[in-house]
């Protein structure tokens, strides 16, 4: 494990306060509810008038509100099935006492129909006690007669809460961050999303457009796991006040890459300075403008070293090529990327501009000291191998040479105050897909594209 791996979460934690099995939530029970009653069986007036009659009240495990509309609908289409369920659940002595009550109501309003229909009922359930009928649980009943637990059980009885569903936000559709959701067929890497499944997990990918609106999303609650830079976290965390918790996972380091003209005197980072133009493109401008912003306060870095490039001035280009080529006729301009070596855009750009342009250091070791408030390092110092971007690189008579540079880690977060809200052993089911998805990422880097 590398340095930045260590200095980052290696468990997971919970901090879940809610019981130790993931039950179901009343608003799952209603939403149940309004989709079984809504068949035709249970909108006629009188199913409704003795439903809404018995509603809240409960019977041992049942709920009065389902035995009524049972009861009822029964007596306006009779099926076979019927009593089979009522014997299966007369086990419990409460339901008598629902049929008593039951019976009460129809006397007091009048309806024969309904007294008729209980009465045949309960000769019904007596002959089957009499007669020795082998009795079915009730929850087999209810699976046989299509009743959902949640319809007839009250809310007093915990119910299993099937799968847990979360959100995560993304990028575009062809990034690296959505793959980590959806997966990656050509390497074979399963995403959260068909991992989630092994582990009872609903996971809904949503695309963004990168770090930066998946923090928004985040704070605002649209999205419980998201990828994001750590430069990029560190700075929301600084100026907004907010955190996400602890819950921050390496999935792997993403270099600086910055790029000169083969005629440029820029070198490094050093070189720049306010006549410098810096193209960034997509997610690069952010974490260029973060670097100028920490190198003009001496809060960050301290007084010392050469922090011209503050000044130079930025151009955001959404086309690679007309950068490059601005970059390898102008002296004063460079362009600065935050991808993998192995990303089809740099290796493009390998081949086909090796000759224009160079790879050159971004070599400020000061934003080294620079730590989150969870104590990892935001930029941590590496190495792009000599034949990582061998045209790019090229620039000694023996071959190509290693290019020092600043790194940043991509980290994948779990919203903790989200991980409170769950039991334990829905913790344990996010934390075991998560630590799934990270385990297998390093394995498969290169062929995503890392």
């Amino acid at each position: 494990m590398n340095q930045a791996a260590a200095s980052r979460n290696t468990g997971f934690n919970s901090g879940s306060t809610a019981s130790t099995k993931p039950t179901m939530s009343t608003a799952q029970r209603n939403s149940t509810r309004q989709s079984y009653y809504d068949k035709p069986a249970y909108q006629a007036p009188k199913v409704e008038r003795y439903r809404s009659s018995f509603s809240g009240r409960g019977y041992g495990m049942f709920a009065g509100g389902f035995l009524a509309s049972m009861l009822l609908s029964s007596v306006l289409s009779p099926s076979p099935a019927d009593a089979a369920t009522w014997y299966a659940m007369s086990d419990n002595p409460e339901v008598g006492t629902f049929l008593n009550d039951a019976r009460a109501e129809a006397q007091a309003a009048g309806d024969t129909e309904v007294l008729a229909h209980i009465d045949a009922l309960e000769q019904e359930l007596k002959a089957m006690r009499e007669h020795g009928v082998s009795r079915p649980s009730t929850e087999q009943a209810l699976r046989t007669a299509g009743i959902p637990e949640a319809v007839a059980y009250t809310d007093a009885v915990p119910l299993p809460a099937g799968p847990l569903t979360l959100t995560m936000t993304t990028g575009g559709p062809k990034g690296v961050y959505h793959s980590l959701c959806i997966g990656d067929g050509r390497s074979g890497f399963e995403g959260l999303a068909q991992v989630g499944k092994r582990f009872d997990l609903d996971v809904l990918c949503q695309t963004s457009s990168g770090g930066n609106d998946n923090l928004r999303l985040a704070a605002t609650n649209k999205a419980q796991v998201f990828p994001v830079q750590a430069d990029n976290l560190y700075y929301y965390k600084i100026r907004s006040k907010q955190t996400f918790g602890d819950n921050e996972y390496l999935l792997y380091q993403e270099p600086f890459l910055m790029l000169s003209g083969r005629k440029s005197n820029i070198d490094g980072l050093s070189d720049i300075s306010a006549k410098t133009t810096v193209y960034v493109v997509g997610g690069a401008e952010l974490s260029w403008n973060i670097l100028r912003e920490f190198a003009a306060d001496d809060t960050f870095l301290g007084f010392g070293g050469n922090t011209d490039y503050a000044r130079a001035s930025v151009r955001r280009v959404n086309d690679l090529e007309s950068a490059l080529t601005a970059v390898s006729q102008d002296p004063n301009a460079v362009l600065f990327l935050v991808m993998g070596v192995h990303a089809q855009a740099i290796q493009d750009i390998d081949q086909r501009f090796g000759e224009q342009v160079r790879l050159v250091p971004v070599d400020d070791k000061r934003f080294l000291s620079i730590e989150d408030p969870n104590g990892g390092r935001v930029y941590t110092n590496c190495k792009i191998p000599g034949n990582a971007l061998p045209n790019l690189q090229q620039g000694s008579l023996w071959g190509t040479n290693a290019t020092a540079t600043l790194c940043t880690d991509a980290l994948l977060v779990v919203q903790q105050d989200w991980v409170k809200t769950l039991s334990e052993d829905q913790a344990r089911q996010v934390a075991m897909a998560v630590l799934d998805v990270i385990e297998h990422v390093a394995t498969v880097a290169p062929r995503l594209d890392l």
